[in-house]
């Protein structure tokens, strides 16, 4: 938050995390950028609005009715939404939104990129498509969330269709 902050001052060095998809490392290592006219924030979740009770409580997959029956984690990761990440996301000064056609390609792209990833890295360690699948259901609540709200909040909306695509350009 503070970079975006020092960043919108044009205060450099600013630090950004960054994410090695091919190395899978999960430990947030920092690129400095000591300057920089435009600063683009990209993630799967990015902007992403908290989600009404009605449909927070819905279960939706197996993963939210067998693990999460009390509703415990998603009141959780939504009030992470509705206070720090609110706050973060409320520093942009635009946000583009990239619109799949429906939450049936999210699996079979990431699939794509499993594999695509792994022939990448030499690793023959992949998620497999059943893996993937348990995976995935960690985020359906707030994609699909997301392909409903999303194209009335973001500045630029971009649909692309089936075979990833620009279809559309909304501005």
């Amino acid at each position: 938050k503070n970079d975006i902050i020092n960043f919108q001052k044009k205060k450099f060095p600013i630090t950004t995390p960054t994410f090695n998809k091919l190395k899978d490392d999960v430990r947030i290592k920092k690129k400095i950028i000591k300057n920089a006219e435009i600063l683009l924030l990209e993630g799967w979740c990015c902007g992403a609005p908290s989600i009404n009770k009605e449909y927070l409580f819905e279960n939706i997959n197996s993963l939210e009715s067998k693990l999460d029956k009390n509703k415990k984690w998603r009141q959780f990761y939504n009030s992470q939404l509705k206070r720090g990440y609110k706050k973060v996301f409320s520093l942009f000064d635009q946000q583009i939104y990239i619109q799949a056609p429906s939450f049936t390609y999210i699996l079979k792209w990431r699939y794509a990129q499993e594999k695509s990833n792994a022939l990448k890295s030499k690793n023959e360690k992949f998620m497999k498509k059943t893996d993937l699948r348990k995976f995935i259901q960690h985020y359906e609540k707030l994609t699909k969330w997301m392909i409903k709200t999303m194209p009335a909040k973001a500045d630029m909306l971009i649909k692309i269709d089936k075979n990833q695509k620009i279809k559309k350009v909304v501005i």
